[in-house]
């Protein structure tokens, strides 16, 4: 256990408690379930864990070192218990997981060399001078790589410099997780820009915890202009349009989560929300069904009508930047190591159990719930 109470802040980072944060407590996630999946007859739950949003958190602590209150693999053992967490809630459902462990630093070269070079430039900032952090990180990195080979239904991808939004929608269509009644799809995180896969089918669990109160909630295609209006602290609703227009108006405003400012000619939500709606009055767009997403060009020649004065390109690019099915589609499919995913299972007890007892020597695994 880690003790939390120091007064040297490069002592080290209290690795524990920053992912014990995304352990939904079991009520809480009764509750969630329960609302969220009310009509399903799913039995199997595909979850995937957004390691960006746990390292981004890391890499903005106060602290700047891996000290003797981090063991080397902890980073690495309290992610699989994360899993196993999960997987030891919905076994009491008898409810089967699936886990794929995305890890990327939300940063691509296409964005950041061309179409927004400030594109997450504050995460990068402190990833480049927590230099013991990071690589303590990468060096977890690889044991990920090794262990999730050895624990059947957990899955390791590292989509390097990309979105994890775009790779974990890249996965949903490559391995055929869309659309299939006997399963739900997951997606465990604290970033916003994953909010939009609500449009693909996924369910957003959104963990939050203050002074010991789960206050957890989910996001779905039914409350995501709800829930994005009350994190972005308006009071007024911002539910008129579908939530596949998500990244639209992201696009069209600022989306401070990726250092993205203010679009030109735009200064409110209500704003871009209000613009999309004109144009769905317009009869210029129809909604075919909830999950038809329109791409920012398509926008832009309807704007180009309307004689909305703002530069084109820059809401192109910047809709690029931030849209996980354009990633999907034209970034991920380029790159072979990235585009080239499968699905391992070792079956080898103990060879995970000799791993467990080597490199997790002092951070177990928790097994018995794997």
């Amino acid at each position: 256990m880690i003790n939390l109470v120091t007064n040297n802040i490069n002592q080290g980072i209290p690795m524990e408690a920053i992912i014990g944060t995304y352990n939904i407590k079991f009520n809480k996630l009764q509750q969630i379930v329960n609302s969220a999946y009310y009509k399903s007859n799913a039995y199997i739950v595909n979850i995937f864990i957004d390691l960006y949003s746990i390292i981004s958190q890391i890499y903005t602590t106060r602290y700047d070192n891996i000290g003797i209150l981090c063991e080397e693999a902890e980073f690495s053992s309290d992610i699989i218990n994360l899993c196993a967490h999960y997987r030891s809630y919905f076994n009491s459902i008898n409810v089967q997981t699936k886990f794929f462990i995305v890890y990327g630093l939300c940063a691509p070269i296409e964005n950041t060399s061309t179409m927004y070079p400030a594109y997450n430039a504050k995460f990068l900032d402190q990833y480049n001078k927590k230099g013991n952090i990071r690589r303590n990180i990468e060096l977890n990195i690889d044991y990920l790589k090794i262990i999730c080979n050895y624990i059947p239904g957990v899955y390791f991808f590292d989509a390097k410099d990309k979105e994890v939004s775009g790779y974990i929608d890249y996965l949903l269509t490559n391995f055929g997780l869309i659309g299939d009644p006997r399963m739900e799809n997951i997606v465990i995180t604290k970033d916003r820009l994953p909010y939009q896969l609500v449009s693909r089918g996924c369910v957003i669990f959104r963990p939050l915890k203050y002074k010991g109160v789960d206050s957890s909630y989910y996001i779905d295609i039914n409350n995501l202009w709800d829930v994005y209006g009350k994190e972005s602290r308006y009071t007024t609703s911002l539910n008129t349009i579908p939530s596949v227009f998500f990244t639209n108006v992201l696009a069209m405003t600022s989306f401070p989560d990726r250092n993205m400012k203010w679009a030109e000619h735009t200064t409110k939500i209500t704003t871009a929300i209000d613009i999309i709606k004109s144009i769905l009055d317009s009869g210029y767009i129809t909604i075919q069904n909830m999950y038809n997403e329109y791409s920012q060009e398509v926008l832009n020649k309807v704007l180009e009508v309307l004689d909305y004065r703002c530069n084109y390109m820059e809401l192109l690019f910047r809709w690029r930047c931030i849209n996980a099915r354009f990633a999907s589609q034209f970034i991920i499919p380029n790159n072979p190591i990235l585009a080239n995913v499968q699905l391992i299972d070792l079956d080898d007890p103990n060879g995970v159990r000799q791993i467990n007892n080597t490199i997790y020597e002092k951070c177990p695994i928790d097994l018995d719930r794997l």
